[in-house]
C-alpha cells in the first residue's frame, strides 16, 4: 500500500470518528458559533496529531520492509584470512618449543633442568605461482641465527623443475623421527649452508643435485668445494604409504653435527680429503601404523688428527629404526612409538654406541602437542673411549606450531 493511501484513509476514519463523537439532535445547533468554530479547531488539531503519527509509523514500517541496500550497514565482516597470512603475498608460521628434562648421564650424575628449547620464525612470500622466497629465524642453544633464507623458482604442479637458491639443508638424509631428541642420523649428517639445488619431481618421483660451500681440503683454491645428490620414490594408496630414497654427499665433514664436534673446537677450517656420504631411507606406513628405518655412513676414515677412533681414523655411521601407532585417546590424536638407533666409530662425536627409546605425543589442543619420551643410552666401551656405562633420560615438551 501507498503511503499516500494510507495517510488519507486513516485521516478520513478519524474525521468521521471524530464527528460521530459529537452528536446532532435533529433540529437543534451549537449555541453559538464560537463553539462550532472551536471544535472545528480540535478538530483539525486531531487530525494534524494523527497525520504526524502515522508518518511516524510509516517510517518504521519502512525500515522493518527495506532492501539490504536501503538501511546503514556496519563495516562488512571479512572472510577470515587464510592460516598464518599477514598479507595479500605473506604467510607467517612458527613453532616454539618448551622441554623439561631429568636424567643420569655416563657418570652416575643427576641432572634436571626446564628450557625454552626452541623458537623458530618463518615467512614465505609468493607474488606468483612460479617464485617464492623463504626466510626462518631461529633460536636455540641460546643463539639467534638465520637458519634458512632463500628464493625458490619453479611450479611444480606446471612444470617438474625447481631451482632453490641462498641458505637451506642440503637433500642429504631423510631424518625422520617420532621421538622429540634428533635422530642419530641427523646429527652425524645434516648439512645447512649457502648453495644452490635443481631439483625433479613428477609421478612420486624425486630427484636433486646440488652444491654449497663447504669445506676445502687443505691447499685447494677457494671455490664451492661440497657437492651431492639424491633420488627417492614415495606413494600413498588406500591404507598403504611408502617412501624411499637414496642420498650421496662428497665430504661427510660438512655436516654440522662433524664440524662442531671436531673442526670448529680444533679450529680447523680445511681438511686433508675430502669424505663420502652415503644415506639411504624408507618410509611405510599400514593403516595407524608407520615404520622408519635410516642409515647414514661415511664412505671412507677421517684424518686421525681430523676425528679419531680408537688408533686410527674415525669411519662414522648410525642407523635409526622406529615403529609407530596413531590412535585417539580422549578424543585427542595421539602417537605412540618405540625406537632403536645404533653408531659406529662415532665416539668422538659425543654419540652414544645405542639407545632405546619410547614416546608419546597428543594433540592436546589445535597446534598444541605435548610429548614425553624416555630413552636408555649404552656408551662406547672404555677400550673403545667410552664409558661403558649406561645412562638414562626423561623428557617432557609442549609445542605450540602456527
Amino acid at each position: 500500500m501507498k503511503k499516500r493511501d494510507l495517510t488519507t484513509t486513516l485521516v478520513t476514519a478519524t474525521m468521521l470518528g471524530a464527528l460521530c463523537g459529537q452528536p446532532v439532535v435533529a433540529g437543534t445547533m451549537p449555541s453559538s458559533m464560537e463553539a462550532m468554530s472551536q471544535q472545528m479547531q480540535d478538530l483539525l488539531d486531531q487530525n494534524q496529531q494523527l497525520t504526524q503519527r502515522v508518518g511516524e509509523l510509516e517510517g518504521k514500517m519502512a525500515e522493518s520492509t527495506a532492501k539490504p541496500e536501503d538501511t546503514p550497514q556496519v563495516a562488512e565482516a571479512k572472510e577470515p584470512a587464510s592460516a598464518g597470512k599477514i598479507s595479500e603475498f605473506v604467510t607467517l608460521s612458527g613453532l616454539v618449543e618448551t622441554e623439561a628434562t631429568a636424567g643420569e648421564d655416563f657418570t652416575g650424575d643427576h641432572s634436571s633442568s626446564l628450557d625454552l628449547a626452541t623458537v623458530e620464525l618463518g615467512l614465505e612470500a609468493r607474488a606468483t605461482d612460479w617464485a617464492a622466497a623463504h626466510i626462518l629465524i631461529k633460536y636455540e642453544d641460546d643463539d639467534l641465527f638465520m637458519d634458512e633464507a632463500n628464493v625458490v623458482l619453479g611450479n611444480s604442479e606446471e612444470f617438474p623443475l625447481l631451482l632453490t637458491v641462498g641458505r637451506f639443508y642440503m637433500p642429504f638424509g631423510n631424518f625422520a623421527t617420532n621421538m622429540i631428541q634428533d635422530p642419530f642420523t641427523l646429527e652425524i649428517g645434516e648439512i645447512n649452508d649457502d648453495g644452490a639445488a635443481i631439483g625433479f619431481e613428477a609421478g612420486g618421483f624425486m630427484a636433486a643435485v646440488y652444491g654449497y660451500k663447504g669445506l676445502g681440503e687443505t691447499g685447494a683454491s677457494d671455490n664451492i668445494k661440497g657437492f651431492g645428490a639424491m633420488t627417492a620414490y614415495g606413494f600413498a594408496q588406500d591404507d598403504f604409504s611408502f617412501n624411499g630414497g637414496l642420498s650421496w654427499i662428497n665430504n661427510m665433514a660438512d655436516s654440522d653435527g662433524v664440524i662442531a664436534a671436531t673442526f670448529d673446537e680444533a679450529g680447523l677450517d680445511t681438511i686433508e680429503k675430502m669424505i663420502g656420504g652415503l644415506g639411504a631411507h624408507i618410509n611405510l606406513g599400514y593403516g595407524p601404523f608407520a615404520l622408519i628405518g635410516e642409515y647414514i655412513t661415511a664412505l671412507d676414515r677421517f684424518a686421525t688428527d681430523e676425528l679419531l677412533f680408537v688408533d686410527q681414523g674415525a669411519e662414522p655411521s648410525a642407523w635409526n629404526t622406529e615403529l609407530a601407532y596413531t590412535t585417539e585417546l580422549l578424543n585427542r590424536e595421539t602417537v605412540f612409538a618405540l625406537g632403536y638407533q645404533q653408531t659406529a666409530e662415532a665416539q668422538a662425536l659425543g654419540l652414544p654406541e645405542s639407545r632405546y627409546s619410547g614416546a608419546v605425543g597428543m594433540k592436546i589442543l589445535p597446534e598444541t602437542t605435548l610429548s614425553l619420551e624416555y630413552a636408555y643410552d649404552r656408551d662406547y666401551d672404555i677400550e673403545e673411549g667410552g664409558s661403558g656405562e649406561n645412562a638414562k633420560v626423561f623428557v617432557a615438551q609442549l609445542a605450540y606450531e602456527f
